[in-house]
């Protein structure tokens, strides 16, 4: 036989070797028979195992052919694993669990107490404790929660007690960063900005969650959560199952990004884009004011949809929003313009009398509130343009505001400014008062309509054109007064003859 039939024949037989169980791993068998006190197992691969039939009934679960089990594997006997679910009670047991501790095997235990320095765990009968530190991978909140459950730990130390005997000291977070190292592998080879994974909520703070995604974890910002404003701790609970998307990956450690953000915004219909396109300018909707700024006061339309009735928006003598409205109170308000591509709504105040003149009422599908329909501000400047006078016609004019530099006045669709020198009266800025209190009525002739819509007037036009048209009638008279005159002479002259 040649050298090289012979290492290919010896590579074989050592693929055909039935793989070795190592102590402490932890494995999944499946039940091939039942005995009396045994029960034996197939832990694959051409490994066999045993476990004892106490293991079972201490967990109150009858052992069945097919079954599948999972366990421990404690030691290996002649080729036999020999397979537990934790340290059995008895006089065994604290040589068992430094043999736990030799072999770093995993035994179970039950959280019995908790003290400021850590747990009290019960392993068969024998008194342990693990230090809060070495509970989790993170901080735990509230410790006592963790009282009369059970987990599998590491012996992490087993010495000598000054009572005789033996003090164990125990580590939960050993297994569990174990565990989580495997899913981190995993987990990282799937991390792309756009994929979605379901995670579990580890931690909520005021600006966001932590997500196991697997392994490793990362941030689910309050902003992400959803759309609107909302407080984090409304909005998930620790240990909920959640669904996420990856919306950005920075930095690199260890083969790992340093830092995952996710989202769960980016998984849902975005209400404001489906608002934009069910309202309009003109519509007067309901909401609630959110937050109140010097520039205006932003109201909240509907979840996740919000508009901003800037301080302009709510009468020439507002000063600040706050002076109308506050935080929290319901409020009416007329859509001025929408911008779904600057995400931007515009509105109107319209304070409640004006408001409860509206009588319908309907509800978009984005869970808007429409009550009625008015003219907008560029509606109204239209209007008010098409019914402004021309320059040249004559209006009754009142006056409502005195001024150094002249009297404003109102008239039938407007309201204007008479200058002091327009006023035909030899006064000064401060005789106006008294020679044009408010309410001063006269007649005034529109000089100008400037494109902003001021419009300036004179009453002393409107007097000297009075006084041009009363000389002008009077000079017609008199000239048709000479002419009747000069008829009747030449009717004398002709009866003469």
């Amino acid at each position: 036989m040649s050298d090289e039939n012979f290492a290919e024949m010896f590579a074989k037989s050592e693929k055909q070797k039935p793989k070795a169980a190592r102590t402490g791993e932890r494995v999944s068998a499946r039940i091939v028979s039942v005995g009396p006190k045994r029960v034996m197992l197939d832990l694959g691969d051409g490994v066999d195992g045993m476990m004892e039939i106490v293991e079972f009934q201490a967990a109150e679960i009858e052992p069945k052919v097919g079954d599948t089990v999972d366990g421990f594997v404690m030691r290996v006997e002649n080729r036999v694993a020999i397979v537990g679910k934790s340290v059995q009670k008895g006089q065994g047991a604290t040589p068992a669990l430094e043999h736990a501790a030799q072999a770093k095997l995993p035994v179970e235990g039950l959280v019995s107490g908790v003290n400021k320095g850590g747990y009290v765990v019960e392993i068969s009968g024998v008194r342990c404790f693990c230090p809060l530190g070495q509970m989790d991978v993170r901080r735990i909140e509230d410790p006592a929660k963790l009282v009369g459950q059970r987990f599998h730990f590491v012996v992490t130390e087993a010495k000598a007690s000054e009572r005789g005997g033996k003090d164990f000291v125990l580590s939960r977070r050993v297994l569990l960063e174990q565990e989580a190292r495997g899913k981190r592998d995993e987990t990282v080879k799937k991390l792309a900005v756009g994929e979605n994974f379901e995670g579990t909520v580890t931690n909520v703070r005021d600006f966001g969650a932590f997500i196991d995604l697997g392994g490793i974890e990362g941030l689910l910002p309050v902003s992400e959560m959803g759309f609107g404003r909302q407080k984090a701790q409304d909005a998930v609970q620790v240990g909920q199952r959640i669904t996420v998307q990856v919306i950005k990956l920075e930095g690199s450690k260890d083969g790992a990004p340093e830092r995952i953000t996710l989202s769960v915004r980016a998984l849902m219909q975005d209400p404001f884009m489906l608002a934009t396109a069910e309202l309009a300018p003109g519509m007067v909707v309901t909401g609630t004011v959110t937050r109140i700024q010097p520039f205006g006061a932003f109201v909240e339309l509907a979840k996740g949809v919000e508009g901003l009735i800037h301080v302009s928006q709510f009468g020439k003598r507002v000063q600040s929003p706050s002076e109308v409205v506050k935080e929290g109170s319901r409020v009416s308000a007329r859509v001025e313009k929408v911008e779904a591509a600057e995400r931007r709504i515009g509105l109107a105040y319209v304070d409640a009398e004006k408001a409860a003149a509206f009588t319908g009422s309907q509800t978009t599908s984005s869970g808007i509130t429409i009550i009625g329909r008015d003219q907008t501000n560029a509606e109204q400047a239209e209007t008010r343009k098409s019914l402004m006078p021309l320059v040249g016609d004559v209006v009754e004019a009142t006056v409502d505001k005195i001024e150094q530099f002249g009297v404003f006045v109102s008239f039938a669709n407007g309201r204007g400014l008479v200058p002091t020198n327009e006023l035909g009266a030899n006064v000064r800025g401060h005789e106006l008062r008294k020679a044009f209190p408010v309410g001063t009525k006269f007649k005034a002739l529109v000089l100008e309509v400037r494109p902003d819509g001021k419009i300036r007037l004179s009453k002393k036009a409107t007097e000297n054109a009075e006084e041009k048209a009363e000389a002008e009638a009077f000079f017609k008279a008199q000239a048709a007064a000479n002419t009747l005159g000069t008829l009747g002479d030449k009717l004398k002259n002709a009866l003469k003859k």
